[in-house]
This record gives structure tokens, C-alpha cells and sequence, in this order.
């Protein structure tokens, strides 16, 4: 029989795209006793984090929220309140998790214009201006940083003009790469943000966040006096409203998940956010390095479209047998690909403060692998 210690004993490095390998003293405090989250001591601990989020986030004008429960739900949640069957939703897919927002989307409404291109050749930079720039809509929907692949989006204020010229709003799933890349929402020009307390913020699963535009703000209110009822769990002006009056979520917050939340990001804000985001993007260079060395090849070729976040190394084949020979003789957790490059690639998370020779030395250990089996 297997036994929660056993398994969690046996784990030595969590390098996966998330949840990732959390600081000591984060964990430790997600183990505090839980206290009543509407005592004014959990809404101060709660609007402290709040604060901390817009500082990371750069948040004065616009809106922070957040939901419990996974990152999904707030990318359900944005569309919940935005997207009736009368809206135009265009989605790009370049990875798995563009997939899930189409399987989001076409939920919401039938109009959905989906555009996919292979895990394995992302498109270029002109490729996605111009399909923006061609297509009718009034939602955009797309993924920031695609942990399925390795591939970004560098330019996402290019697309966010497009889309406010289009007098369209923008979804986008900024999951993996808040934290790590630097965003300056209110200037943004992005309508929804969304990423999770387990990613690059260094905090265990359980808490979404959501970043809200006035723009987009006003529009949800707009169509909810017009009729249009998004669900109560997934109601993004209630928890503004909610947040305003009495510092709270409408329904219970996930209080030891906040807890690891708070303390992960005080240790951040005290690093620095720019340190911060130079970190990974100096520590994915050195890792982008060392494995191109050891002899393997990047599925993402251009540097220019390459995740601080995720290293997604090509290695041909057998990718499922390294993830579990790691995982059982060294307690080092890797991830495979998924879709079509499923055992053909292995994707190594690059989050938080985790020390890059532990990462250099896992690709060490996947090149002895590779080579023996």
C-alpha cells in the first residue's frame, strides 16, 4: 500500500512546469492551524497578499482577484463573464493548453474561430499579428507561455493594440509566465490575466488570479444589466464588490494555500520583482546552454520565442522511460511532452528560486540515461 510520507520522502526535486519545487519556510507556513477567514486577521493577512500581487503585477488603476480553486477556474471564470452565445471568440492554439482554451471557449458560444498550429513549429511573430489583424472578433483568447512546448509570446502589447483597435478584449492565460516575465497590466493593454498561487509566485496549488481591466470591468457590468448571469462561484464582479466592502472572497478561500501565498511572495518583493524576472531569464540561458553542450536539441529553436520557464528538450525518443528512471533512482521529478511529441521530449520547469546546478546536473543525469537505455 502506498503511504503519503513514503511517496513524499522519496521526492529529492520537483523541476516540473508546476507545481513547483516550493521554498521550506513557504511549506512550513502552509502548515499553520487555519483561522476564520472573516476575522480581521485573515483579512489583513488577505489584503496584504492582494497588495503584493499588484505590486508584482503593477496594478494601480486596474483590478486583482482571486478564486479558489486552479488556475482554469479563472480562465472559466473570464470567459463566464464575458462571452454570451452572441460573441465572437477567436483562440489561438500553439500547445496543449491553447486546446483548453477552444474547449472553454466553444462552451461559452458556437462562434468560435480556432486557429492551430503544430506543438513543433509555433508560429512567427508576423504569423500571429496577421491572423489577429484578418479575424473578426470580439474575444481573443491565448496562452502567454505554452509549458507544453516551450514557446512565449514576446509581444503581447503588439497584439493588445490590434485587439482595442478591433474594440475587442483580450483573455490571457499568463499561467506559467507571471512572475517570471515583466508585465506592467495597467499599460498592458491585456483585459484578463490569469495565473496561479503554484507557478512562478512559488506557492502551492489551489489559488487562481485574476487580473481585471477597468475596460473590461465596465463591460462585464454592462452585460449583466442586460441580462447576462454568469455563475455565482465564477462571478468576477461580486468578488470585486466583495473585496471592496469587506476585504474578503465571497466563499471560502483556500486559507493554508493563502498562508504559503503571503509568505512566498513577501520573499519575492524582498528579492526584488526585477531581480526576480532576471533570475529566470538568466537561469533558462544557462540551462538552454548547458543542454545544447551536452549534445541535445531545443524543440523551440529560436531564443526569441523560448520560455524563462520551462526548458522543453528534444531527446528523440523513450522520454517516459527517463521521466520515470529519475523519478525512481535519483527523486527527481521531470515531466514528458504531451500531444504528438508525448515520448519525445522531456520539459523541466525553471520556477521560483530553485538553484540552477540542480538543473544543470538533472541534464546531466538525462544524457547518462539516455545513453544506457
Amino acid at each position: 500500500m502506498v503511504t503519503l510520507k513514503n511517496v513524499v520522502e522519496k521526492v529529492k526535486h520537483t523541476l516540473l512546469p508546476g507545481p513547483i519545487e516550493v521554498d521550506k519556510e513557504v511549506l512550513a507556513t502552509a502548515s499553520y492551524r487555519p483561522i476564520s477567514h472573516r476575522s480581521k486577521e485573515f483579512i489583513e493577512i488577505y489584503r496584504e497578499l492582494i497588495d503584493m500581487l499588484r505590486k508584482v503585477l503593477k496594478i494601480s488603476k486596474s483590478y486583482l482577484i482571486t478564486i479558489p480553486g486552479s488556475s482554469t477556474v479563472g480562465i472559466e471564470a473570464s470567459f463566464n463573464n464575458i462571452v454570451t452565445p452572441k460573441t465572437h471568440v477567436l483562440v489561438l492554439d500553439y500547445g496543449f493548453f491553447g486546446y483548453r482554451l477552444y474547449e472553454i471557449a466553444r462552451r461559452h458560444t458556437k462562434k468560435v474561430a480556432y486557429v492551430k498550429y503544430s506543438y513543433t513549429s509555433p508560429p512567427t511573430k508576423e504569423e500571429l499579428l496577421s491572423v489577429i489583424e484578418k479575424n473578426d472578433f470580439d474575444v481573443l483568447a491565448l496562452v502567454h507561455n505554452e509549458t507544453s512546448n516551450g514557446y512565449i509570446v514576446r509581444f503581447l502589447d503588439e497584439i493588445a493594440k490590434i485587439v482595442y483597435e478591433k474594440n475587442a478584449y483580450m483573455i490571457v492565460d499568463g499561467v506559467s509566465s507571471v512572475g517570471a516575465e515583466s508585465i506592467d497590466f495597467d499599460n498592458s493593454g491585456i483585459d484578463l490575466l490569469i495565473t496561479g498561487s503554484q507557478k512562478v509566485l512559488g506557492g502551492i496549488p489551489g489559488l487562481s488570479i485574476v487580473a481585471i481591466s477597468e475596460r473590461v470591468y465596465q463591460y462585464m457590468l454592462e452585460l449583466k444589466e442586460n441580462g447576462h448571469s454568469p455563475l455565482f462561484y465564477l462571478d468576477i464582479p461580486l468578488y470585486i464588490e466583495e473585496f471592496n466592502k469587506y476585504g474578503w472572497t465571497p466563499s471560502t478561500p483556500p486559507i493554508n494555500v493563502v498562508y504559503a501565498l503571503h509568505t512566498s511572495l513577501k520573499k519575492i518583493l524582498e528579492y526584488g520583482v526585477d531581480n526576480y524576472i532576471r533570475l529566470h531569464s538568466d537561469r533558462a540561458k544557462r540551462v538552454y546552454e548547458y543542454a545544447v553542450s551536452s549534445g541535445f536539441n531545443l524543440l523551440i529553436k529560436d531564443n526569441y520565442y523560448r520560455s524563462n520557464t520551462v526548458a522543453v528538450i528534444d531527446i528523440g525518443s523513450k522520454a517516459m522511460d527517463i521521466v520515470n528512471k529519475l523519478k525512481e533512482e535519483y527523486g527527481i521529478y521531470v515531466s514528458p511532452g504531451l500531444g504528438n511529441v508525448k515520448d519525445r521530449v522531456l520539459r523541466i520547469g525553471m520556477m521560483g528560486f530553485i538553484d540552477v546546478n540542480v538543473i544543470l546536473h538533472t541534464i546531466d543525469l538525462i544524457k547518462k540515461l539516455k545513453s544506457t537505455s
